[in-house]
């Protein structure tokens, strides 16, 4: 799955904390502008964190060694 840290409603680590309960082994990218919070992505259990901007070729890349 991939998803973007703000979304309207239910931000992206709510929404990755209300996957993982589902289930815990999918793969999860975020996309994310703002400056990293490590922590709570960890403890979210974000898979790869996509830093915006980014190139084609920087999501292709963190895509295929996350699926890997």
């Amino acid at each position: 799955m991939i998803t973007d840290l703000s979304m309207p409603g239910m931000g992206g680590l709510e929404l990755i904390r209300e996957l993982r309960g589902i289930r815990a082994n999918i793969p999860i990218a975020l996309a994310s502008g703002r400056p990293e919070d490590r922590e709570g992505e960890a403890k979210a259990g974000v898979s790869l964190l996509i830093q915006k901007p980014a190139t084609i070729e920087e999501i292709a890349n963190g895509l295929a060694r996350l699926l890997a």
